[in-house]
């Protein structure tokens, strides 16, 4: 019979059609003992492995904390910006695809960035926490003056959040009118996999995507908006739009 500080470790794993169970049981007390154990009466070789394993917990933590508090003080610096994005669009050709992300929108419904953005330039802007909203609102302005559809997606970054997109999503809901619901979506899974697919340099700032109908990211930007770069977005998605129209004219 198990007491009370047993964790059990369940895995299922589906082999020839069949679910095969697994349980390991382990105590927290029983672990807790044997390192006690191994920490005052153990040999060498064991008060070695413990030392140099605690070693490189402190390490890994006190590198946490150096990259945080690094990203947070070039936050605060410089506004979430490192640089000014130039003004022209990238050809077709040199521009990479925007990854599809998936997630809920605040229907609470799965759905995508491609089926978001149903197949036409959009404008899409990238957080991941609140401190990126005041230049995100800036973007959905800029949006607006360019009449260009805009999405925002929410990336819950590594963390207990990560657990619940719904969540966050219900509370959004809260927050929001109804008439922009359709213009977000919340993403959870893969989330380091993005960051390093886009380059998201850090989580204070914010990150803003100008894609053509076959979602290929033609301009960029992050933080703050210049006035250079606020003119850039309406000249640029002006231009995708030409180039839709004159493709469309060309196909008739």
């Amino acid at each position: 019979e198990q007491s009370a500080m047993t964790m059990a470790f369940r895995t299922y794993q589906l082999r020839s059609g069949a679910v095969q169970f697994h349980v390991t049981a382990r105590t927290l007390s029983t672990t807790r003992h044997s390192l006690f154990l191994k920490r005052m009466f153990g040999n060498k070789e064991e008060k070695a492995a413990l030392k140099a394993k605690d070693a490189a917990k402190r390490k890994q933590m006190i590198s946490e904390f150096r990259e945080h508090f690094a990203d947070l003080e070039e936050f605060s610096k410089k506004r979430g910006k490192r640089h000014e994005s130039g003004p022209s669009l990238l050809s077709t050709p040199a521009a990479s695809t925007m990854p599809d992300l998936q997630g809920l929108d605040l229907e609470l419904q799965k759905t995508s960035l491609f089926n978001q953005c149903e197949a036409q330039a959009t404008i899409v802007a990238l957080g991941m926490r609140a401190s990126s909203q005041p230049y995100i609102q800036r973007y959905r302005a800029a949006a607006e003056q360019a009449g260009s559809p805009f999405l925002e997606v929410v990336l819950l970054e590594q963390g207990p959040l990560q657990r619940f997109p719904g969540m966050i999503a219900r509370g959004l809901r809260k927050a929001l009118p109804r008439n922009v619901w359709d213009q977000h979506l919340v993403v959870s899974t893969d989330v380091r996999e993005i960051q390093a697919q886009l380059e998201l340099f850090s989580v204070y700032t914010s990150y803003l995507y100008l894609l053509d109908k076959n979602q290929k990211i033609r301009w960029q930007a992050h933080g703050q908006l210049t006035k250079n770069e606020a003119a850039s977005i309406i000249q640029n998605y002006a231009r995708l739009k030409e180039e839709d129209d004159s493709r469309h004219d060309a196909d008739k």
